[in-house]
């Protein structure tokens, strides 16, 4: 049985994936998303709103009406939407699991397959099918990927993004190696990443472009570069859709806001020495600090064992060093000029993220391994993998400590939507702007839910009665003696805009404090009046270059006749 067993692992990689997948991902398809995980609520809140949206008809719900007690936010205009719509077109298929959220878990279960995947079709292309495979399942369970983006910070979009990044890297490979299809893989693959995560994007960028300018062979470097350049221009198009939009809104929802104080990336560099004892009020960054430890261990064998002796040129190990070593640099105080220098990177808030990178740039390195031992046996070599191997081993403690989080914390209970839509929209100190902070507070936005219609006259005699609310779209009807105000139970944000529909003519929209609601001028008389969040000039411009982007894709792939046949011949 098990020689039966060791030979379908053998043969078929991909189902070596699939069970590692399950063995890791176990407490999430049993117990659901980790209830005390540090983003758990706000994903669950903007996913459940999302997809509420979706399926009414909104095709991509920028304004989450449910939010903040039925006041709305505007978070969706800025964060990345791609893991949202995977769970959501899930839903319909899942929804019946009798487990909570069970569209959301199995859309995580499979992004981890997906990783370990990409993964492995990415060193595939310079090692051999053995260490390929080894090496796919450590990146799934490494502790940053796993215990950190999985569990314990249910950081949902850089989880995924860690899925794409190897992607791009598989056909970033593909790409230098001239191969069929690359162009267009390297370019759809990097618009997921950029439509799930803005931030990792950004850090992740230069590596595909320094990979394409150091491990190409000298003599096709500039296509290389050129090539990837191009792609990754492509792949920009691909996600305008969301990013021109995003942008558009920075005026509003700036991510420079949140990279302040307790945020910023000053307060957040990672420490050793006395640090790694005292968890103090950041322990996330006290836990980071551990793994990254368990990272230089693991860099400092493999930077023995490169430097024992030559392996391939395509591993490129001494590149894979220089990149693994700037990520770990980039966490600490020694890096501070350099983000000081990049405001753009300042976004990123949390320089621990670079674990992210530095656990891509690692396999390499790690799938290099069996050719130093086959080659170079001494006793140097042989202290570099009992450290390795040891580091590895420790990450079987953060696989536990999923277990423990689960049983010390309990399972997660479906919860209610409305609580979940009160509380878990932390950006909304950074766009409400025009609320006292008071009326920020869940209790008080439940008091204005409670007490306060959903339209009402400020003064004077009359009526105001909603005919339709959707998302984007309020349809009021009006009759009133004189010209008045009326107020929306909504929060003001500055991109709303009111007509009188028979005569087309722009209303006063301004906020009302010191809630913060959305009050609007009327002129007297029987009116219809419609409220919209049009799409303006930005999502327009997105949409218009993504479909073209799209299209150019399409047509790259299909150009070539051979296509079916060059995709079978992708090594397995």
């Amino acid at each position: 049985m098990s020689q039966m067993f060791r030979g379908l692992i053998s043969h078929h990689p991909f189902v070596a994936i699939l069970l590692a997948g399950l063995v890791l991902e176990m407490p999430l398809l049993i117990w659901g998303p980790l209830p005390g995980g540090h983003d758990t609520n706000a994903h669950l809140a903007w996913y459940t709103q999302f997809s509420q949206q979706l399926w009414s008809g909104d095709v991509y719900p920028r304004w989450l009406s449910g939010l903040n007690a039925g006041l709305g936010s505007p978070a969706l205009f800025v964060y990345g939407p791609l893991p949202y719509f995977v769970a959501s077109f899930l839903k319909p298929l899942l929804g019946f699991l009798p487990m909570p959220y069970p569209e959301l878990a199995i859309s995580i279960f499979l992004c981890a397959i997906l990783g370990g995947v990409a993964v492995y079709l990415w060193l595939r292309t310079m090692v051999s099918r053995t260490s390929a495979l080894t090496v796919a399942i450590l990146y799934m369970a490494m502790p940053y990927h796993l215990w950190a983006d999985n569990y314990s910070r249910f950081a949902l979009a850089e989880f995924w993004a860690m899925t794409w990044m190897p992607f791009t890297l598989y056909f970033l490979r593909r790409l230098i190696l001239n191969q069929a299809k690359a162009f267009a893989g390297l370019a759809a693959t990097y618009g997921c990443l950029a439509t799930t995560h803005l931030f990792m994007t950004l850090m992740f960028s230069p590596v595909l472009l320094a990979t394409a300018a150091f491990t190409a062979p000298k003599a096709h470097r500039r296509r290389a570069l050129t090539g990837t350049c191009g792609a990754l221009l492509l792949g920009a198009g691909l996600a305008a859709f969301y990013t021109i939009p995003a942008m558009s809104h920075q005026q509003y929802l700036s991510a420079r806001q949140l990279a302040q104080g307790a945020f910023s990336y000053q307060n957040n560099f990672l420490a050793f020495g006395m640090g790694l004892f005292q968890t103090g009020s950041k322990p996330m960054s006290w836990h980071c600090s551990w793994i990254a430890l368990n990272m230089l261990l693991i860099l400092v064998s493999c930077a023995i064992l490169s430097f024992r002796g030559e392996v391939e040129d395509s591993i490129s190990p001494k590149y894979w060093l220089v990149v693994s070593v700037s990520a770990f640099v980039m966490m600490f105080p020694i890096s501070a000029p350099v983000w000081k220098a990049l405001p753009a990177l300042q976004d990123v808030q949390f320089p621990w993220r670079f674990l992210a990178v530095l656990s891509i740039s690692v396999c390499p390195l790690l799938a290099a391994v069996p050719l130093h031992i086959r080659r170079h046996v001494h006793p140097l070599t042989t202290m570099a993998l009992i450290i390795a191997a040891a580091s590895v081993g420790g990450w079987l403690l953060t696989y536990g400590h999923v277990w423990y989080l689960y049983e010390t914390g309990g399972p997660m209970q479906q919860k209610d939507n409305q609580e979940l839509a009160v509380q878990a929209d932390w950006l909304r100190p950074v766009w409400c702007k025009w609320s006292d902070a008071k009326y920020l507070a869940p209790s008080e936005m439940r008091s204005i839910a409670r007490q306060q219609p959903l339209v009402r006259l400020v003064v004077g005699t009359g009526s105001a009665k909603i005919v339709s609310w959707k998302p984007r779209e309020i349809w009021i009807r009006t009759d009133t003696r004189e010209p008045t105000d009326i107020v929306l139970r909504q929060f003001y944000y500055p991109k709303w805009l009111a007509q009188d529909l028979p005569n087309k003519s722009r209303l006063r929209l301004e906020p009302a404090p010191p809630e913060g609601l959305t009050k609007i001028y009327i002129p007297a008389g029987a009116k219809e009046i419609v409220v919209e969040l049009p799409r303006d000039s930005a999502e327009l411009l997105g949409l218009w270059i993504s479909a073209v982007s799209v299209l150019l894709i399409v047509w790259l792939l299909l150009r070539d006749k051979d296509l079916l046949s060059q995709m079978n011949s992708i090594p397995l």
